[in-house]
């Protein structure tokens, strides 16, 4: 979630535009621009999408969530709703999944293909991860635990895609073997490896050559940069869940 100041009186909507967000009725926030960029909040930009619903979270505040988008000219909304994944452009909506078990669903960089936790794949086996074809609904398990003949029980959660789309990685345990780690392979779930150290989770990718991860560090979680060529770490701040601000471009 992000929250945005908001005027005396609670606006109706929210305008999503490319690269900020204007809340009506209130004051706008530009998202991940730079500051001369940010300056230029006023300027008429083209709607991609209008959330008819907002949610006053506290005095002069509004909760606004945070969806996951994809990089295309058709400006498409993914979002989960009752456990299943669904795919929305403009006002029209349709559901891309139907186990009731998905979660956080993002994105591949050319927009083709969902990543997410759950799937069809849980009616077999106990925990999942999956990418689905947004055009066909077609679904492929990259990662599974438990359950039909597994023996080893475990989770695949928190999925991310490298920015060429040619490499995911999600955050992996497995039962009796090893701790949580990340595991990174092809969005068909070869050429697997494990990315990092053990106890490394929540990897977001910086270009095709580095990533941050929530690393442990004296006993501690700690904000670590990783070269994904040689491994070499660089802690850089007490915390976890790290988000780079993608570079701008004018």
């Amino acid at each position: 979630m992000m929250s945005v100041p908001a005027s005396a009186a609670t606006p109706a909507s929210v305008d999503f535009f490319s690269g900020f967000v204007q809340v009506q009725g209130g004051c706008a926030d530009v998202v991940g621009m730079s500051a001369d960029r940010r300056a230029e909040g006023a300027i008429k930009m083209t709607p991609i999408l209008r959330i008819a619903t907002v949610s006053a979270v506290g005095a002069g505040v509004l909760a606004v969530a945070a969806p996951a988008w994809a990089a295309s000219p058709a400006p498409t909304l993914a979002y989960v709703r009752g456990g299943d994944v669904y795919v929305a452009t403009g006002s029209k909506a349709s559901a891309l999944t139907s186990d009731h078990t998905s979660a956080r669903p993002r994105w591949s960089p050319d927009g083709k293909k969902i990543a997410f936790r759950g799937g069809d794949c849980e009616g077999v086996f106990d925990d999942c991860l999956t990418v689905a074809t947004v055009a066909t609904g077609a679904e492929a398990a990259v990662d599974a635990y438990g359950g039909g003949g597994e023996v080893r029980g475990g989770f695949a959660v928190a999925p991310s895609w490298r920015p060429d789309g040619a490499r995911l990685s999600w955050t992996a345990y497995t039962e009796d073997s090893a701790p949580v780690h990340v595991t990174e392979a092809t969005p068909a779930g070869t050429g697997r490896r494990t990315v990092g150290a053990p106890e490394d989770r929540e990897l977001t990718y910086v270009g095709t050559g580095r990533a941050v991860v929530t690393a442990t560090h004296g006993g501690a979680s700690w904000v670590t940069l990783v070269d994904l060529g040689t491994g070499a770490r660089t802690y850089l701040r007490p915390g976890s869940q790290a988000s780079p601000r993608p570079r701008v471009t004018r």
